[in-house]
């Protein structure tokens, strides 16, 4: 076998990966909540507004060779949550919660939308914004966030290492946060482009109300799905 292990071995060794990854995230949720209390301005930084996110399903991820990261703003009214945790509830209690994610990394995947638990298990969450907030977000606003906390976004970046990244109205910040160099100016959403050996693709927010561009980039993600995969 390669590397000399059996498959049950690397089997083993990719849950004992996917188990350090989960503890470097809740170890870098704890810290990044924790260096917000008695921060200032403390209205901007409400540590009992600290919304964590990452994969829905951490050990599936993890373990798993699709990873996708879909990069947004903040969350909605959600108060002080687990968004990951929030999401697996909703989805084990059989709700269509967040469907345009669904359909687009289903698109991607080639998997049905209907197959929503295997979809999901190859999805993480982040938001710039980690303070939970409304129905919209100014770009200055997040950018103030984003360089605030820059270092622990990073970080979490990291942990989550994604092939593809979905930027979700979210581009112009992830410009110079994740120190692109190839993202097109004025092109028309949606476009993807591959740097550092992940792909990257702007689209609009999975909650945009129009709902004929949400259905373009489904059609859109289908269509160019083996070109996407082919240079990631």
């Amino acid at each position: 076998m390669p590397n000399g292990h059996t498959l049950a071995e690397r089997a083993g060794d990719g849950k004992m990966d996917a188990e350090r990854h989960r503890k470097e995230m809740e170890d870098l949720f704890r810290e990044w909540k924790g260096s917000w209390q008695g921060r200032s301005p403390q209205d901007m930084f409400p540590a009992e507004k600290f919304v964590q996110d990452g994969p829905i399903y951490p050990s599936a991820y993890w373990q798993g060779q699709r990873r996708m990261v879909f990069v947004l703003k903040d969350t909605n009214n959600l108060g002080n949550c687990d968004l990951a945790a929030a999401i697996r509830a909703d989805l084990k209690r059989g709700k269509k919660t967040w469907p345009w994610v669904t359909r687009w990394a289903g698109a991607l995947l080639g998997e049905d939308p209907g197959n929503s638990e295997k979809i999901w298990a190859n999805v993480a969450m982040l938001n710039l914004k980690k303070a939970d907030g409304g129905s919209s977000l100014g770009g200055n606003v997040l950018n103030w966030y984003a360089l605030m906390d820059k270092k622990h976004i990073l970080d979490e970046f990291e942990i989550l290492d994604p092939q593809v990244v979905f930027l979700c109205g979210t581009a112009d910040s992830a410009l110079w946060l994740f120190n692109l160099d190839k993202m097109p100016i004025g092109r028309e959403k949606p476009f993807w482009f591959a740097q550092d050996g992940r792909i990257f693709i702007s689209i609009w927010h999975p909650k945009y109300r129009r709902q004929q561009r949400l259905e373009e980039a489904q059609d859109w993600l289908r269509s160019n799905r083996e070109k996407i995969w082919a240079n990631g």
